[in-house]
């Protein structure tokens, strides 16, 4: 398969979870990644590289009502300036950093619509950075979560927080005082 060819699509109506135990895309970019199984779990336990190989499209379609966990890297385009979607179907749509090292995602994750998905940052023995876009204008994310003793690193400028919930587990009681938000 050359870079950018080839697609997955993950049609499981029952409710075992996918498990993909390697790597993804590594040696050549796969071009698109679609995960329709309505109401069960997907997980990718490697590396994955996703490049649709044109600006803001879709490399990563999430359906509705679905969990998808990252266990390693996720890479959708490998140009900085080329970045893809992955893009997260409904308020019922968690997508997981659930590692156990630091985890880098490349590229831009959106809501098929205003406020919804869930990102869920579990991952407590590295940081995850995220070097794209979180949510665009209209295309919010619903949620962000970042358990306790996890850390996530946003480094993309201009990342719209407008209808964002942020969770953090802080495993003890916090003065909110000393809790500050940046635009």
């Amino acid at each position: 398969v050359s870079a950018k060819d080839g697609t997955i699509v993950v049609n499981n109506t029952g409710s075992a979870a996918v498990i993909f135990g390697g790597d993804i895309g590594t040696a050549a970019a796969i071009g698109l990644i679609t995960l329709t199984d309505l109401g069960s779990s997907t997980t990718f336990q490697g590396n994955v590289a996703v490049d649709k190989g044109v600006d803001d499209q879709n490399a990563i379609t999430l359906a509705n009502n679905q969990t998808v966990n990252f266990e390693k890297n996720l890479t959708m385009s490998a140009a900085t300036t080329d970045q893809d979607n992955l893009t997260l179907g409904d308020a019922a749509t968690v997508i997981g950093f659930t590692g156990t090292a630091a985890q880098t995602v490349t590229g831009n994750i959106v809501g098929a619509s205003a406020n919804v998905g869930i990102i869920n940052v579990t991952n407590t023995a590295g940081v995850v950075t995220f070097m794209g876009d979180t949510g665009a204008v209209g295309n919010d994310i619903g949620k962000l979560y970042v358990a306790s003793g996890a850390s996530a690193l946003f480094k993309a400028n201009g990342v719209r927080q407008t209808g964002r919930v942020f969770n953090w587990d802080l495993g003890a009681s916090f003065p909110v005082n000393r809790i500050v938000f940046y635009p």
